[in-house]
């Protein structure tokens, strides 16, 4: 498949501007999860679940924020309960617990 430089151009800057995107997404998130957990707003905290329920995920950082999680992860129902989503802070979340047991 032969592409022009052109067609090259657009495709870099699409990711350029995806990136971007996702970083101010992320920027966001973490600033919304660390302002609720210094203020626990009602509306902070159902901005949160809204984030937190789009992007199905639950905590910006590690499980070791469980009072936050709890509050603000969505529910999950159905077969979505025996699923256990493995991201990288869940990895980093085991190689921490083996670092500690070693």
């Amino acid at each position: 498949m032969n592409c022009p430089i052109s067609c090259l151009k657009y495709l870099l800057s699409i990711f350029n501007l995806l990136f971007w995107v996702v970083d101010d997404v992320t920027q966001f998130y973490k600033e919304t999860y660390t302002k609720y957990q210094k203020d626990k707003q009602e509306a902070v905290r159902e901005t949160l679940q809204l984030i937190q329920y789009g992007l199905n995920c639950c905590g910006p950082f590690s499980s070791e924020d469980r009072d936050t999680l709890e509050k603000t992860c969505p529910t999950r129902e159905g077969l979505d309960v025996l699923i256990t989503k493995v991201t990288h802070h869940t990895e980093r979340d085991r190689q921490t617990e083996r670092d500690r047991q070693r």
